[in-house]
């Protein structure tokens, strides 16, 4: 079955469900798909960001990283919290980010995600397929989804599906 024949099944869902999202945003403007998701309250109320990013951000502090390092080892062995510090203070992207995300693109070039994919972060947030830079089909770039909180909520989410986790921990959650 196709996107278009799953999509007479999903209409009818609940807004809060992940096939509403779908079926809305192939259905909707953009601009209106945001809106109803990804408004603060909203994706606040179905989003795991909170906590996902609460992973990435113990890789700033020591303590934090090495008892998550023993627990499962998600953080790279040859790195160490100062590695991920540095990268966050030398980050360089040309546009202005919250916190939260630029600590994620830190994390992800210490990850060794822009030297796989073989791109700076600055050139990285002009593509249009920042998710899996080696296919170019992409809808959005992160320096056009940096204009709105809604746009920015829609980045914090992608940011979590990357498929960079799947490949390097098989595990998108950070669990």
């Amino acid at each position: 079955m196709n996107l278009q024949e799953r999509f007479k099944y999903w209409k009818n869902e609940p807004d809060e469900s992940p096939y509403r999202r779908i079926y809305d945003e192939h259905t909707m403007t953009f601009v209106d798909f945001l809106g109803k998701h990804y408004s603060d309250e909203k994706y606040l109320n179905w989003s795991r960001w909170n906590k996902w990013v609460s992973w990435i951000q113990k890789a700033y502090q020591h303590e934090e990283m090495e008892v998550i390092r023993k627990m499962g080892g998600y953080y790279r062995l040859d790195t160490n919290s100062q590695d991920y510090v540095t990268s966050f203070k030398r980050l360089e992207l040309g546009i202005q980010l919250p916190t939260d995300i630029c600590q994620v693109i830190a994390f992800l070039v210490v990850d060794g995600f822009f030297k796989h994919y073989s791109v700076e972060p600055k050139d990285w947030i002009d593509m249009d397929n920042y998710t899996n830079p080696k296919n170019s089909n992409g809808r959005h770039t992160i320096n056009e989804l940096a204009k709105s909180y809604e746009s920015l909520n829609y980045l914090r989410e992608s940011l979590i599906h990357l498929p960079w986790w799947d490949l390097t921990r098989g595990d998108p959650q950070g669990r």
